[in-house]
C-alpha cells in the first residue's frame, strides 16, 4: 500500500549547511597544500638567500641549494596533506580530543628532531612526520570547532522535527487503512494479553512524506502498566524539554528489568496507569539551554536515577542518593523517546557512534551491569577472594562478570537453571551451587573449609535470599545487597554476632559508567549475553510474561 502526503519544499538548516561544508573541506585543503608544493618549486631559488641564514644547520647539510630547500619544504607539505586526508576520517571514528593532543605532541617532538638532527635522512623523515602531525592536528581541531558550532544550529531541527517526522508515517498509514490500526488498538485494550505479529498492521514499501500539520499529531509508542499482568503499548505524547537541564533521547533499544516484575505481579501497587522502564541508551535529540556536557547527536547512557553529580553525596560516589535526585527516565524508558532530567550529571557519552552489536551492552550498563558491578564492589570482590552470588537473574549474572573483572579468585554462583548456570560459567563462575536456603549455606561452608565466603552478592531482595547471603559470609566478610528489598526483617542478635559488613541499596551506576563504557567500547566485556529474548516494542506484554515465567533472563525491546 502506498501513501503520499504533501510536504513543503525542503530547506537546508544552518547546521546542515555547516556540516556539509565541513565534509568538503579536506578535499579543498588538500588541493591547497598540493598547490603550495607547486608554488615552492617556483620560488625555492629565490628563497634560498633567506632560508640558509635562518637555518644554518640545514643550509650546511643540504649545501644550501635551491633544490634541497625545495625538497625540505615539499616533504613537509606532503606530510601535511597526508595528515589531513587520514586524520579527518580517523578522528571521526576514534574520537577527537585525544588524537588532537597526541598530534600536537608528535608535532613538537618532530620539530625538536628537525632542529638538532645531524643526519639529513633523519631530518627529512622528521619533517615528513612534522607535516603529517600538523595536518592531523589542523583537521581535528577544525572538526571540534564545527561540532560545537553546528550543535547549536541543529538542536531544533534534529530534535523536534526529526523526532516527529520519524513517527508521522504510522499516523498516515493508520489513516489510509481506514482505522484498521485503531480497531487493533481497541482489541489490544480489550485483550491486553494479545501480542505478536497479528497485532501489527503491515505497511507497504513506500515511506510516506510528512507535512508540518502531521508533526504535531504523531505521538510515540510506549509501554504502560495498568495493573497486575496488564501491559499495553499505546500512543503517548512526545517527551519535551521542561527544564533547562533536561535532554530528550531517541532510544536505540530498551528492555524489561527484573524489578519491573514486582509491579507486574501486583506486589508493588500502582496509583493508576504507569509508564514503564528505567534503562536507556540512545542518541540525544534535544537539550535544554542549561546542558553543556552532551549535545544533539551524541550517543549516551544514563542511570535510572538522575543526579546533578556535583553535590557532596555525588562527589563521594553515591549519585543515586544525590540531594537533588529524581527518576532518570522521567517519562518512562520503555518507549521510543525519553526525557532525562539533570542531563549534565546523569548522561555519559560514548567516544563515538557505537557499532550496532554493542548497543545491547551499553543498554545493560544503564542498570543491570552497573548494579552488578556495585554489588561486587560492595562485596569487596578482588584478588585472593572467594565471592558467592545469590540470585541468577541478570544482575546476579553480571555480578559474576564484575567479580571476575575485579580479579576474584573463586566465584560461586547459586543457580538451579541449566541455561543460567552455563552463562555464569561463561562470565567467570568457578563453582555452581544449586541448593538454596540453609542447605545452600552449608554447601558454601563446605567449599570454603567452614569459613564462608569473603564476599556475597545478594541480587534477589527477599527474606530468604538476604539471610542466605548473610549466613554464607565469613566473620569479617562483606555482603553487597542490591536486590530491591521486599518485606525483609533482619534478626538483630544474629546480625550482631555475625561480624558481617552490609552495604548496598540502589546502585550508584553513574559512578561506574565511564569505566563500563570504556570496557564495552574496547570489547573487553560482553554483558549483552543476558538478553536472551528480543522482541519489538509492541510485543512488550510477551516480554514481561517470558521473564515472569522465567523463560527469559532479560527481554530486549527493539524500537
Amino acid at each position: 500500500m502506498n501513501v503520499t502526503v504533501e510536504r513543503p519544499a525542503p530547506h537546508t538548516s544552518p547546521g546542515a549547511a555547516l556540516a556539509a561544508g565541513h565534509a568538503r573541506r579536506p578535499v579543498a585543503l588538500t588541493a591547497t597544500v598540493l598547490g603550495a608544493v607547486v608554488l615552492i618549486t617556483a620560488i625555492a631559488p629565490l628563497a634560498t638567500d633567506i632560508y640558509v641564514p635562518a637555518f644554518p644547520r640545514v643550509g650546511h647539510d643540504l649545501a644550501a641549494s635551491a633544490t634541497q630547500v625545495q625538497l625540505t619544504l615539499t616533504t613537509f607539505f606532503v606530510g601535511m596533506a597526508l595528515g589531513q586526508l587520514i586524520g579527518g576520517p580517523a578522528s571521526d571514528r576514534i574520537g577527537r580530543r585525544r588524537p588532537l593532543l597526541a598530534a600536537l605532541a608528535v608535532l613538537g617532538a618532530a620539530s625538536v628532531v628537525c632542529a638538532f638532527s645531524p643526519s639529513i635522512a633523519v631530518m627529512m623523515t622528521a619533517r615528513l612526520v612534522q607535516g603529517f602531525a600538523g595536518g592531523w592536528a589542523m583537521v581535528t581541531a577544525r572538526s571540534i570547532v564545527v561540532d560545537l558550532t553546528s550543535a547549536r544550529f541543529s538542536a531544533v531541527d534534529h530534535g523536534r522535527g526529526h523526532r516527529a517526522a520519524g513517527r508521522a508515517g504510522r499516523r498516515a498509514h493508520r489513516s489510509a487503512d481506514g482505522g484498521d490500526r485503531d480497531r487493533l488498538d481497541r482489541s489490544r485494550r480489550l485483550c491486553p494479553g494479545r501480542a505478536g505479529p497479528a497485532a501489527r498492521v503491515p505497511t507497504g514499501p513506500t515511506k510516506p512524506e510528512v507535512t508540518d500539520s502531521h508533526r504535531e499529531r504523531n505521538p510515540m509508542r510506549g509501554v504502560v502498566l495498568y495493573g497486575a499482568g496488564d501491559v499495553r503499548v499505546e500512543d503517548r505524547p512526545d517527551p519535551k524539554i521542561e527544564q533547562p537541564t533536561d535532554a530528550v533521547i531517541r532510544l536505540a533499544a530498551t528492555c524489561v528489568c527484573g524489578s519491573d516484575l514486582w509491579a507486574y505481579r501486583g506486589i508493588d501497587k500502582l496509583d493508576g496507569p504507569t509508564p514503564m522502564g528505567h534503562e536507556y541508551a540512545g542518541v540525544v535529540e534535544e537539550v535544554g539551554s542549561g546542558v553543556s556536557a552532551v549535545k544533539p547527536g551524541d550517543f549516551v547512557i544514563g542511570s535510572f536515577f538522575a543526579s546533578d553529580n556535583t553535590c557532596e553525596i555525588c562527589q563521594a560516589g553515591y549519585q543515586t542518593h544525590c540531594i537533588h535526585r529524581q527518576p532518570g527516565a522521567a517519562t518512562g524508558a520503555q518507549a521510543e523517546c525519553v526525557r532525562v532530567p539533570l542531563a549534565d550529571g546523569t548522561l555519559v557519552a560514548t567516544p563515538g557512534q557505537p557499532d550496532k552489536d554493542l548497543i545491547p551492552s551499553f543498554l545493560a550498563a544503564s542498570d543491570v551491569l552497573g548494579t552488578g558491578w556495585f554489588a561486587a564492589v560492595a562485596a569487596a570482590a578482588g584478588p585472593g577472594k572467594t565471592v558467592a552470588v545469590v540470585g541468577d537473574g541478570a544482575v546476579g549474572l553480571l555480578g559474576v562478570l564484575a567479580a571476575k573483572q575485579l580479579g576474584t579468585e573463586r566465584i560461586i554462583a547459586m543457580s538451579r537453571h541449566e541455561s543460567r548456570q552455563k552463562l555464569a560459567r561463561e562470565f567467570g563462575a568457578t563453582d555452581i551451587v544449586s541448593e538454596r536456603g540453609d542447605e545452600g549455606v552449608a554447601v558454601i561452608k563446605d567449599l570454603t573449609d567452614g569459613y564462608g565466603a569473603h564476599g556475597v552478592i545478594e541480587a534477589v531482595g527477599t527474606q530468604e535470599s538476604m539471610m542466605q547471603a548473610i549466613r554464607s559470609a565469613r566473620a569479617g566478610g562483606h555482603v553487597g545487597f542490591v536486590g530491591v528489598s521486599h518485606d525483609i526483617r533482619l534478626p538483630g542478635e544474629e546480625l550482631f554476632f555475625s561480624g558481617v559488613h552490609l552495604h548496598g541499596g540502589p546502585a550508584p551506576v553513574r559512578r561506574f559508567l565511564p569505566e563500563l563504557i570504556e570496557l564495552i567500547w574496547q570489547r573487553s566485556i560482553d554483558p549483552s549475553k543476558v538478553f536472551d529474548l528480543q522482541l519489538p516494542l509492541d510485543d512488550a506484554a510477551e516480554a514481561y510474561r517470558a521473564m515472569d515465567e522465567r523463560r527469559a533472563i532479560k527481554s530486549l525491546l527493539t524500537v
